[in-house]
C-alpha cells in the first residue's frame, strides 16, 4: 500500500518531525494530518536547525510536494510567519498546498485559551494557543475556514456572530476588553491575500496521488497518549493524533494505509499536568532532561522526564495498529547505567489490567519496573545494526517482545542522517 503514517506513540515529543523528514526521501507526498501549531517539529539538517509548527516537515525537501489538509487548525499569522522564515533562508515553499478547509485559529480563541488556564478552576496544562476554543467552534458549527478569507462579507458576518457570543465571556469571566469586527477583519483579509495562492482541494491532491500509485507520508502532531477519545481525559489534546486521524483529516480511505509507524523515545516525557506513572523527578531526571534537550519546541516549557512505559507503549500499538515502531532519542541514555522499564502497573500492591477511566484513578497507580543494563557507549556513531551496542540491542529486543511490534528504525542523534535503519 502506497500510504504511510507516523504516529506519536507517546505524549508527542518524540521526534516524529525527524522521523517524517528522513522518510520524506522516498515519498512523493507528505500530508500534515491533524493538530495545529500547539506543538512543534525540530528538523536538523546539517548545522541548520528548523523548528515547525504547522507547516509539514517534508517541506525541508523541495522537489517533494507537501500539503496541509482539512483535519489541521490554522493559526494565520503563525503560518504566514512560517513560510516568510523559510524564505528568508532559501526554501521558497513552492510544493505548499494548504486545504482551504482548514479551519482558523483566530485571537479571540488564543484569548479564551488563556483565560481558561489562567483560572484555578480550568486549568489542564495547554500551551495557551487557542487549539481547544477552535475545535469547540468547528464541532459547534461557528468555526471560520481559510476558505471564508476569500468571502470579505462572509467573514465579517462569522465574526459578529462568533464575537456576539465571546466578548461577553471574555469581559465577565476573564477581564478581557473583547474584539471588534473590522479590525479583526482586516487583518486577515491581508493575511488570506498571502496565503491564496497556496489553496488548494487537497483532498483531490491526495486521491490523484493514491490513483497515481505514489507514496504518500502522513505526518501527525502531538501523540495518540493526548487523543481525546482514548485517553487520559481532560488532560488530553483537542483532536485525533492517532492513525485514525490520518484518515477523518485528509480523505485518505483507511484500506489505503499500508505501514503506521509508531515513533517513542528511549524513555517517556510529558508537558504539562497530567498522569505520569514513570515520571522520574529525581537528579538522573533532571540529567536526562538537559542531555536530551527536553524543553517544548512551542513554549520552551521543561519536559516531565520519566522511564519507558511499556505498558502505555503496548496500549498505544494496539489502539492504532502500529505496524513497526522507531525509537529515537537512544543516546540521550548512553551515559545511564542501569535502567528501568515499566511492564505493569499496581494499585495497593495488587496487579491492575484495567486502564483507569479518570485522572483521579491514576493517581493511585504505581509502577512495576524491570532492571536493564544500560549500554555506556556512545551510540552517535551507529550507522547499522551490527554497530549497535548489544545491551542497546537487548533493550529493542525487549520493547518488541513487550509491545508486538518491531523496532526497525533507531534514530542515534538529532540530525537526519543519524538513524539505523533495521532488517
Amino acid at each position: 500500500m502506497p500510504v504511510q503514517v507516523i504516529v506519536g506513540a507517546q505524549w508527542g515529543d518524540e521526534g516524529k518531525g525527524k522521523v517524517t523528514d528522513y522518510l520524506t526521501a522516498r515519498s512523493d507526498l507528505v500530508v500534515r494530518a491533524q493538530g495545529g501549531n500547539n506543538a512543534g517539529h525540530t528538523v536538523v539538517v546539517g548545522t541548520e536547525t528548523y523548528k515547525l509548527h504547522l507547516l509539514p516537515s517534508g517541506i525541508l525537501h523541495p522537489d517533494k510536494r507537501c500539503v496541509i489538509t482539512d483535519g489541521v487548525a490554522i493559526n494565520p499569522t503563525v503560518l504566514v510567519g512560517e513560510i516568510e522564515s523559510l524564505r528568508n533562508r532559501g526554501l521558497p515553499c513552492d510544493n505548499l498546498k494548504i486545504s482551504p478547509r482548514c479551519h482558523l485559529i483566530l485571537p479571540y480563541h488564543i484569548a479564551l485559551d488563556e483565560g481558561q488556564e489562567g483560572s484555578a478552576l480550568t486549568r489542564i496544562g495547554t500551551t495557551k494557543r487557542g487549539n481547544g476554543p477552535v475545535f469547540a467552534d468547528k464541532m459547534s458549527r461557528l468555526g471560520i475556514r481559510l476558505a471564508h478569507l476569500q468571502e470579505p462579507e462572509t467573514l465579517r458576518q462569522l465574526l459578529q456572530e462568533n464575537l456576539f457570543v465571546k466578548n461577553p465571556v471574555l469581559r465577565e469571566c476573564f477581564g478581557h476588553p473583547g474584539f471588534e469586527v473590522e479590525p479583526l477583519a482586516e487583518e486577515l483579509l491581508t493575511l488570506g491575500a498571502f496565503l491564496k495562492p497556496f489553496v488548494a482541494d487537497t483532498a483531490a491532491t491526495v486521491q490523484e496521488s493514491l490513483r497515481a500509485g505514489e507514496r504518500i507520508l502522513v505526518e501527525g502532531a502531538q501523540g495518540v497518549l493526548l487523543d481525546i477519545n482514548f485517553d487520559m481525559y481532560p488532560y488530553v489534546t483537542s483532536s485525533h493524533p492517532g492513525a485514525s486521524g490520518a484518515t477523518l483529516g485528509t480523505g485518505i480511505p483507511v484500506n489505503a494505509i499500508g505501514t503506521i509507524t509508531g515513533v517513542a523515545k528511549a524513555y517517556t516525557t510529558r508537558v504539562g499536568v497530567g498522569p505520569f506513572p514513570t515520571e522520574l523527578d529525581t537528579e538522573l531526571g533532571d540529567r536526562v532532561r538537559e542531555r536530551g534537550a527536553e524543553y517544548g519546541t512551542t513554549t520552551g516549557r521543561p519536559r516531565r522526564v520519566g522511564w519507558l512505559d511499556l505498558v502505555l507503549l503496548r496500549y498505544a500499538a494496539r489502539t492504532n495498529g502500529f505496524t513497526e515502531l522507531c525509537i529515537t532519542k537512544v543516546d540521550v541514555l548512553d551515559q545511564v547505567d542501569q535502567l528501568q522499564v515499566c511492564v505493569g502497573y499496581q494499585r495497593g500492591g495488587v496487579d491492575i489490567t484495567e486502564f483507569p477511566h479518570t485522572a483521579k484513578g491514576w493517581e493511585q497507580i504505581q509502577p512495576v519496573y524491570e532492571a536493564m543494563p544500560g549500554w555506556l557507549r556512545d551510540t552517535g556513531d551507529c550507522e547499522v545494526e551490527s554497530s549497535l551496542p548489544p545491551d542497546l540491542v537487548r533493550y529493542l529486543r525487549r520493547i518488541e517482545e513487550f509491545v508486538g511490534v518491531p523496532v526497525r528504525y533507531v534514530s542515534c542523534g538529532s540530525n537526519r542522517t543519524a538513524m539505523v535503519v533495521r532488517p
